[in-house]
């Protein structure tokens, strides 16, 4: 496998999530094993894809532990699970089950040392801090499909993991006219719709390019009712209320320490995992090879 410095910074929510509705159905033995089996599989494309084998994989924890929520509670109560349907709560409990298990089982049994999860915090803040920690923009690539990540875009590139789209800090600037530090103060003008973080009324999410807020920021809105209420004393108390919460990572100070490890991945370690789930398309020559090739046969470096 050709060399080079590549890290990435995963968002297992995302390939969570996507591995869900494109392998859900899949089961053995009565288990379901579909989001195990595509966020493996994905796994091994994104690292044939970026040529590299370092990878630090971030989760998020029970939301009801969150210190964003204790701040603002309502911080993504849209996502309140028993405002869903039986059907949606048991399919939820059913990727959930499967996420657990690749977290706590899986991975480590495989031989993945970098996961990395702590109380009260998401994945973002985690993903942030790792991408600051490495300090080397140029190689680090975040694997997300959340937008709220591009204020990270100094530090790192950021793909999709279903469209592969990149995003970097030139592109932010040439698509939404903003810098990655001026993204956090958007968000904080006009809210986070998936969050549940309200923003200033008649300012949308800055995730629509066509957002008020970047338009303010940029010095096009100088009068107006927008600029009005932005500028007015309730206006302000919303920013000031806002910008701890979206502003990445949430409460630096409180993280502990993430020690970055080397993985002890084997060819028996793999073969040993596949075949538990009967993952025979994983188990093929040509599948495995690369599993071999881009894990096994080659030194990793911290």
């Amino acid at each position: 496998m050709k060399k080079n410095q590549n890290r990435l910074i995963i968002d297992c929510s995302s390939l969570i999530y996507s591995a869900f509705f494109t392998q859900g159905a899949l089961s053995y033995n009565g288990q379901k094993t579909g989001v195990i089996f595509g966020f493996l599989k994905k796994v091994l494309s994104i690292c044939k894809e970026f040529e590299t084998n370092k990878i630090y994989f971030c989760w998020d924890t029970d939301k009801k532990d969150s210190k964003r929520k204790k701040e603002y509670p309502e911080y993504k109560e849209n996502r309140n699970v028993n405002k869903k349907s039986d059907e949606e709560k048991y399919q939820i409990e059913l990727m959930l089950k499967q996420a657990i298990e690749l977290h706590d089982i899986v991975l480590p049994s495989i031989g993945f040392k970098n996961l990395f999860q702590q109380i009260g915090f998401e994945a973002d803040d985690l993903m942030a801090l790792i991408a600051k920690g490495f300090n080397d923009p140029n190689n680090v690539i975040m694997i997300t499909a959340d937008a709220d990540m591009y204020q990270c875009l100094d530090l790192c590139s950021i793909v999709n993991p279903s469209s592969m789209g990149k995003m970097t800090a030139k592109k932010l600037l040439e698509e939404y006219k903003v810098t990655p530090t001026q993204w956090p103060i958007c968000k904080s003008i006009g809210g986070c719709t998936g969050d549940n973080v309200i923003g200033i009324r008649g300012v949308s999410d800055p995730k629509k390019k066509t957002s008020k807020a970047m338009k303010y920021i940029c010095g096009d809105i100088k009068k107006g009712i927008i600029y009005d209420r932005i500028t007015s004393d309730d206006g302000q108390k919303i920013i000031h209320r806002n910008l701890p919460i979206v502003t990445l990572p949430y409460k630096e100070s409180e993280i502990k320490p993430i020690l970055i490890r080397r993985d002890k991945i084997t060819k028996q370690k793999l073969i040993n995992a596949f075949d538990k789930y009967k993952f025979k398309s994983l188990l093929t020559f040509d599948n495995f090879k690369q599993w071999e090739k881009i894990f096994c046969n080659s030194i990793k470096t911290i």
